[in-house]
Order: structure tokens, then C-alpha cells, then sequence
């Protein structure tokens, strides 16, 4: 959420409150009633403002947390509707959205999520990450009701009104296409002029549903405009494969436009069209493969005599994979620059004059731009500019965004079996696929990245940070390239050889991007500072696009990428894969303990070797501590009690597999991330305990339970195994409780049971001597809890 927006709402929130407040809002709540599944659904509204919209579903029997990024909007909302505020029906809560990073999550999944006039004030950099976690609050089937606006007037060069307040607008059309990628299918929309009267100001309000499974969609519009006019020659194919290519992994680059429509550079289709047609034209062993009816007798392709040329030129210098490594460093000699030049001009203004023009019913329109550019298209940057726009609907781009990488197969097939056609039968189909598969060769790319990383000191696998020394590591697509066939400077990164074997064609798990960020980040810098112009080139191509900057590029480049994968997860079904334990911790581990005392290497209880002074008090303070069992000797016994072992001593593949930390303390801080990720990073020094492979998952821990509260279900000494949550799942159940550090305390754990309780955090314990710990939620907004019992080690039972 933008900061200076924030700001303005917290300086000016009782204006605002007044202003929302007299809105005429009757056919918003008419419009959300109909789509809301029936009450008493649990509904989310992030960006609650006032808290007018949540307090009407409430009034109607649903159950309604509101958040906002303001203090001071959840304050008037809280007084706005002293009835509702924190009722079981209705809870405000300040909240950022998207939640920063190591925020605790909101509790349990929701049947509705509304964002109502929000997404206008959520910068180009954090949407997706808006969208993702939305998505992450629905429970399948779920309903995301969004509204925005368009044409707001009054708004400066930066897009802030007056009050310092951020509009980023976006067409309805792209704002949905941004959520169908991520698997939810648009079930209304409705456009409404501004209730305020304001002239020109539009309300977009869109409902779109989570669909389990979702990732497919119809291609009839596709299918239409593939067979609506008789081809006479391959060009309207060209066409839609290069539009498939470029919404797969150039969609960046492609503009919105208040007519439902968007348009693409020319230049960029050019290229496609370059790198599609250069092998059937320039064949090794001379087989003349026609692409336009007549066999080309007496009218050949358009830009078949400037392409033989080029491809002649470059028939000693590697061919087609020549010309690419020189084009994308921008290297090309004179002679190559002006052949390129010739080339992508003619093709540019076939496309225009041919499939662009000739299409029926519309279906393509050049702009105003140029569409031929002597002199200036001999570079990728040049090209991109030099141009102008392909327009077309945006129904048809939401088509080839959701499913381009099945339409653009079947139209290389349908290009194979055209030609076959045109050349009158005499061109094997299998023999044109070949050719229209060819890609250049980029072996080139990953060595020249595996000699630049060679040279660097310190250098680690980008994936689990374990050193790589003695030039053993592989260069590794982030983006497989099976997946994207992009050997762009950014997707190439280093990777253990082992890692990389593992990780093989999958993409990373979010967790393990996120946890790489820096590094990537790292590889990147030194990269663009060897080779900074064909970066410049390739960030901006995939990643970045027409939001391009010079500086300070590296987080819009990060959240792009961490957009890459997971449309790519969602729409593709591809598998994920995150890395095994570090097997450097375990190896350095084993090194410095190799000449330990036998006794410390074979009983180490917990991380520390006496509990800290505060957990002292479980027996005799008002809320009684989860502390730490001196040794497991000492321990009562309860029960059969597992051996503990050090870290040093598990093999390879016993981490959160057979084998869990034993933690003796826990306290907000960089712990809780571990319990997230299963990290082993700040586990090394715990003792570990082997349990049941059906026990074992990553975000679990054990616990030594110290003290009485929760007897008789849990005694002092029993190795408790938790499940790291912030919120139970059912009342009753067992938990952590975690009152987090403060300035005035150092913040306490304890093991109890919780209970629901509309305005406290409730804890209670099984043992009557013992008080109930009550948090107030109005100073912990989320539950304050680490993690969830699951499984007694000690008994061998359930929780």
C-alpha cells in the first residue's frame, strides 16, 4: 500500500469518514448482496475505510473482519458503528495489504474477500503480490468482489490528488485478466457513473470467483479468427504465434486502452516473425519451402529476398544462433546492422499491410505509430521504439495470456500442415516442424555465465547459500527452460550440482524465492555490470517492460519475476520444488563437534544449557511458562522418553523427515521464519529427536513441557510435538501462546489451550490451580500463538 496514501487518511480521517459516509451506496449493496454467498459467510474487507460496507453485511447477518492500512480510518470506524465494532459479527483490525514480509497472516480462510475503491491506491510494484495474497484468503469457490475507478479528475503528473492520495487506474479489462491468470473466472461486472457526480469519473466493480482446478479456458474466439479468412499465405499464423509468445513472456509490454481493447509494439512481433521464418527460408540443404500459394513463382513472401541475405551473411558465423548472440549484446558488424535493418522494416510493414489490414470484421488495427523505421530498427531496444502499436480485443489478449502455450502449439502445427498445403503436398509436414521449432543455440549464454561466476569470490548456490568452490556448480534457469526456452542473462544464476539435479524442470516453492531474493538480486547486479547493455536489453524484454527504469530496478525486476513463476504454477500446473536441508550446515556442524565429548554428542537437551532467567517462573507467576526440563534425566518419567541427538549426527535426509528440532525457547524473531520454512539455518545448535515419518513435516518442532499447567493431558517432561500456526483451527485445541516482547517486558510463552472469546485472547489450562491467560485483541490484533500440538512423543498419542 502506497505510504504518502496512508498518510493522508490518517491526517484527514474524519473528512474522509463524512464524505464515504453520505455516499449513495444502494445499488453497491444491492450489487453485493447478489453475489455474495448467503450469510453468516465469513467476509474479508480489506481497505475498510470507515467501515461503511462491512457494517451493512454485517447488519445482514454476515460475519465481517474490516482492515485498513489507516489507524486512524479503523478509529472512525470502530466509532461509526458502536454496536457492530468487535462483535461477534464484526472486527476492524489495522492492517497493511499486502502484508508485509513475517507478518502474521489473517486467521483462517474467508468465503468472501471485497476490495472496494483500494487497488486505485496499491503502486504498479505490489500489485501482484495484492492479488496473490488475496487469492491466498479465499477458501476455493470463493468470491473476490473488487470496484475501481477510471478517469478521476483533478490528478497531478505523478497521479495524486490533492491530498497527496495515490490513483493508480487501471482498465477493468487488465485488472481481471491480472486475477484470471492466477485462477479465478469473472462472473459479473458492472460499470457505473460516479455517485458523487463527479464528470467523467467511472466505478468498475468486478466479481470473480476462485475455482479449484482453474487454468483452462475456451479458445472459440481464437479458433474463429484462425479459419474466418482464406489464408493465402502462412502470415495470419505468424501473426497469433508471435501474440501467443509474446503474452506468455513479453506481457509487459502490452498497454490497456478505455475501449476494452490493448495493443503490442509492432517491432516486437517484427522479431518473432525474423526468428520464425529464418529456417524455412535459409535451409542447409537448399529445399525451397514455400510460404505464400503459387509456390512463390511469381510473387514470393514479401521479405524473403532481405531475409536470405541476412541469413546468408551470418551462414559462417553459427547461423541463427550467431546473429541472436550478436543482436541481443547489440554487437552486430555494419554490414549485419544493415541487413537487420532491411529485414525487420519489410517484415513490420507485411504485418501491417497483411494479416493487420486484411484481417475481416477488424480484428487487428495499427495505430498512428510508424510502421517502418529505416536505420533504426537494428538493435532489440531500437526496434521496441522505433515503431508503432498492434491493436487488437481484450478479450482476445485474456485468451492468449490464460492460454497461450496451448494455443501457440497447435498453430505450429496448423503452420506445418498450411504449408504442406501450399507447397501443393510436396513438403513433409514433419519436415516444416522441424523447422518451425528451431530455436537458436544458447550454450553460448550458460557458458559465458558460468566463466563470469567463476571468477567471484565467495560465491554460493543462489537456491540453499552452500558454498561453491572449485568451479563445481551448474548454471541454473530460475525459469526452467523447458517452460519459457529463455536464456535471458536474469534466469541464468548459480546452483549446486546436486540442486540443480533435484530441481531439474520444476519451479521453485514461493518460500524459497523469497528467501533467495537477495542473492538473486546479487547474481543479477554482476551481471548487468559485466554485460550492463544486453541486460538492460533482456530485463527489459520479460521482465520489466514499459515500467523500465534505470536505477533502482532491482525489487519492480524481483516482483516481476516472483509473478513469472507463480502465474506459470497456476496456469501450467507445474510441479514446485524447494531444497533439502543444507548439507554444508550439517557438514560444517559435524567438523566443529568432531572432537566433542562423547556424553555432549550423544544428550544435549535444548539450546540452552540452563533455561533463561525469565522461564523460571512457572511455577509461581500469574501466567505459567513453557520452560525447559534441565535434562532429560531429570525429567519425570511420564512415559517412554525419546533420545535426544545433536544436529551433527542426522543423515542427510533425516531433517523434518524422521527427525525435529527440540526447541527450548520461543519468542518472536527470526525463529519463527525457521519454523515457516523449515530453515535450518538457526537450528544447528538445538538438540533433535527422531519421531514417526508420519509425525515429521516441515514446521514442526518438539517441545519439553516444564511444569503442571496442563496436567494431567501433558506432564513436566513430555516431548510435545507442535505444527507452526498463528491461528487454531478449532476451539479447544492446544497451543503456544506467545505475549510478544515489549519495550516494558521481554515477552513470555506458555503452553495452554485456547478458547474463543469475542474481545480477548483467551488461554486456559487443564490443570484448575492455574489461572486463564486473557490477551486484549484491541493490543493483538492476530492470535498471538506459535504453533499447534499435535502429537505427544513422550506417550506416543495424539494431542
Amino acid at each position: 500500500m502506497d505510504r504518502q496514501t496512508v498518510n493522508a487518511y490518517d491526517a484527514k480521517a474524519a473528512e474522509f469518514a463524512a464524505t464515504y459516509a453520505a455516499a449513495d451506496v444502494t445499488g453497491l449493496h444491492r450489487f453485493l448482496l447478489r453475489h455474495l454467498p448467503a450469510p453468516p459467510a465469513r467476509v474479508i474487507e480489506i481497505g475498510c475505510g470507515m467501515g461503511r460496507d462491512a457494517a451493512f453485511l454485517a447488519r445482514k447477518g454476515y460475519t465481517v473482519t474490516g482492515v485498513d492500512a489507516s489507524a486512524a480510518m479503523i478509529k472512525a470506524a470502530q466509532s461509526a458503528h458502536p454496536g457492530l465494532a468487535d462483535s461477534a459479527g464484526l472486527r476492524f483490525a489495522q492492517s497493511d495489504f499486502p502484508l508485509p514480509a513475517g507478518a502474521p497472516p489473517f486467521e483462517g480462510k474467508f468465503d468472501a474477500v471485497l476490495a472496494i475503491a483500494v487497488l486505485m491506491h496499491v503502486p504498479d510494484s505490489e500489485l501482484f503480490e495484492f492479488a496473490f495474497q488475496a487469492r491466498g484468503l479465499l477458501a476455493d469457490g470463493g468470491v473476490l468482489i473488487l470496484a475501481a475507478s477510471t478517469n478521476r479528475p483533478g490528478l497531478d503528473a505523478d497521479g495524486r490528488d490533492g491530498a497527496g492520495r495515490l490513483f493508480r487506474e487501471r482498465p477493468p479489462a487488465e485488472l481481471s485478466l491480472l486475477f484470471e491468470r492466477l485462477g479465478f473466472r469473472l462472473v459479473d461486472r458492472q460499470d457505473d457513473d460516479d455517485s458523487r457526480g463527479r464528470p467523467g469519473l467511472r466505478w468498475h466493480t468486478l466479481v470473480l470467483r476462485l475455482d479449484a482446478g482453474a487454468g483452462t479456458r475456451p479458445v472459440d474466439q481464437i479458433e474463429t479468427i484462425i479459419n474466418r479468412d482464406k489464408k493465402d499465405a502462412t502470415y495470419k499464423l505468424a501473426l497469433l504465434r508471435a501474440l501467443c509468445d509474446v503474452a506468455q513472456s513479453h506481457y509487459r509490454h502490452v498497454e490497456w486502452h478505455p475501449d476494452d481493447t490493448v495493443s503490442v509494439p509492432l517491432g516486437l512481433l517484427a522479431e518473432k516473425w525474423l526468428y520464425y521464418y529464418w529456417p524455412l527460408i535459409d535451409t542447409a540443404d537448399g529445399l525451397f519451402i514455400p510460404q505464400k500459394r503459387g509456390l512463390e513463382k511469381t510473387k514470393p513472401i514479401a521479405f524473403r529476398h532481405q531475409l536470405s541475405d541476412l541469413a546468408a551473411h551470418f551462414r559462417n558465423q553459427n547461423g541463427l544462433s550467431g546473429f541472436h548472440a550478436a543482436y541481443q549484446a547489440e554487437a552486430l558488424d555494419p554490414t549485419a546492422r544493415t541487413l537487420t535493418d532491411a529485414v525487420l522494416n519489410k517484415i513490420a510493414n507485411t504485418i501491417v499491410v497483411g494479416p493487420v489490414t486484411f484481417a475481416s470484421q477488424g480484428d487487428f488495427t495499427m495505430d498512428n505509430g510508424p510502421r517502418t523505421a529505416k536505420r533504426r530498427c537494428t538493435t532489440p531496444s531500437g526496434v521496441l521504439g522505433a515503431l508503432g502499436r498492434v491493436h487488437f480485443r481484450a478479450d482476445v489478449w485474456r485468451e492468449l495470456c490464460l492460454v497461450g502455450h496451448w494455443i501457440g502449439e497447435a498453430i505450429i502445427l496448423r503452420w506445418a500442415e498450411l504449408t504442406y498445403e501450399i507447397s501443393e503436398r510436396g513438403i513433409p509436414v514433419h519436415l516444416v516442424l522441424e523447422r518451425l521449432l528451431v530455436k537458436p543455440e544458447t550454450e553460448r549464454d550458460v557458458q559465458a555465465a558460468r566463466e563470469l561466476f567463476s571468477t567471484l569470490t565467495g560465491l554460493t548456490c543462489v537456491w540453499t547459500k552452500v558454498p561453491l568452490a572449485d568451479r563445481e556448480f551448474d548454471v541454473d534457469h530460475v525459469i526452467p527452460f523447458a517452460l519459457w526456452h529463455n536464456n535471458d542473462l536474469w534466469n541464468l544464476v548459480p546452483a549446486a550440482r546436486t540442486v540443480n539435479n533435484q530441481k531439474r524442470d520444476r519451479l521453485v516453492t514461493r518460500d524459497t524465492l523469497l528467501g533467495s531474493r537477495e542473492r538473486l538480486i546479487h547474481c543479477w547486479q554482476v551481471q548487468r555490470h559485466e554485460r550492463p547493455q544486453r541486460f538492460d536489453v533482456e530485463v527489459n524484454r520479460t521482465l520489466l517492460g514499459r515500467n523500465y527504469a534505470e536505477t533502482n530496478w532491482e525489487q519492480p525486476a524481483f516482483a516481476a519475476l516472483v509473478e513469472a513463476v507463480e502465474t506459470l504454477a497456476v496456469q501450467r500446473g507445474v510441479d514446485r520444488w524447494a531444497p533439502d536441508a543444507p548439507a554444508s550446515c550439517r557438514r560444517a556442524a559435524r567438523a566443529r563437534t568432531a572432537s566433542a565429548p562423547p556424553e555432549w554428542r550423544t544428550a544435549r537437551p535444548c539450546r540452552h544449557e540452563t533455561p533463561p532467567e525469565h522461564l523460571e517462573r512457572e511455577r509461581t507467576a500469574s501466567r505459567p511458562f513453557m520452560g525447559v526440563a534441565p535434562s532429560a534425566e531429570s525429567a519425570p518419567a511420564t512415559g517412554a522418553m525419546p533420545p535426544l541427538i545433536v544436529f551433527p549426527d542426522l543423515a542427510d535426509d533425516e531433517p523434518f523427515r524422521t527427525a525435529l528440532p527440540v526447541i527450548a525457547n520461543l519468542a518472536a524473531g527470526p525463529l519463527q521464519a525457521g519454523f515457516q520454512t523449515a530453515s535450518l539455518d538457526d537450528l544447528e545448535d538445538c538438540a533433535w529427536v527422531r519421531v514417526p515419518p508420519r509425525v515429521a513435516k516441515p514446521g514442526r518442532f518438539a517441545v519439553r513441557i516444564a511444569g503442571e499447567s496442563m496436567s494431567p493431558t501433558l506432564h513436566p517432561g513430555d516431548l510435545v510435538v507442535f505444527e507452526y500456526h498463528r491461528t487454531p483451527r478449532a476451539d479447544g485445541q492446544i497451543v503456544i501462546v506467545a505475549d510478544f516482547p515489549t519495550d516494558a517486558a521481554p515477552g513470555d510463552c506458555a503452553v495452554k489451550r485456547y478458547r474463543a472469546a469475542p474481545d480477548t485472547w483467551r488461554f486456559t489450562s487443564d490443570n484448575q490451580a492455574f489461572p486463564d491467560v486473557c490477551i486484549p485483541k484491541s493490543t493483538r490484533p492476530a492470535h498471538p500463538i506459535l504453533g499447534i500440538a499435535v502429537w505427544n512423543l513422550t506417550r506416543a498419542s495424539r494431542v
